[in-house]
């Protein structure tokens, strides 16, 4: 289904008196159009053999500013740590640099 995607890099700073600040910035100034698909069948047993996280895969437009150390909000979430997905894997889909595949899974705080 046709979605529309935030991500968002995380930037760590120190402020004036001298503590952490940890922030998400945006990778892209707007949303960006992507094709998402939940994981069904045998690719969540896969995934969710381990633990109980909500897996999907997003197709997009290629670019190489998206890294594993990024996140995904889907459109109209919140933008908090409980509806942001953790980028698994970032694949150049047939290495042809037209396409990008993002397995993507929902960031679970212990």
């Amino acid at each position: 289904m046709s979605s529309k995607v935030r991500v968002k890099r995380l930037v760590e700073s120190v402020d004036a008196d001298g503590y952490p600040i940890k922030e998400w910035e945006d990778i892209f100034h707007d949303f960006v159009w992507c094709y998402w698909i939940n994981a069904a069948g045998t690719e969540v047993n896969q995934y969710h053999s381990v633990d109980a996280k909500e897996t999907s895969t997003i197709t997009m437009r290629y670019t190489d500013k998206i890294t594993i150390r990024d996140r995904v909000w889907l459109y109209g979430d919140p933008y908090d740590d409980a509806h942001a997905f953790e980028i698994i894997t970032v694949n150049n889909a047939k290495n042809q640099r037209k396409f990008l595949e993002l397995k993507v899974r929902r960031v679970v705080e212990a």
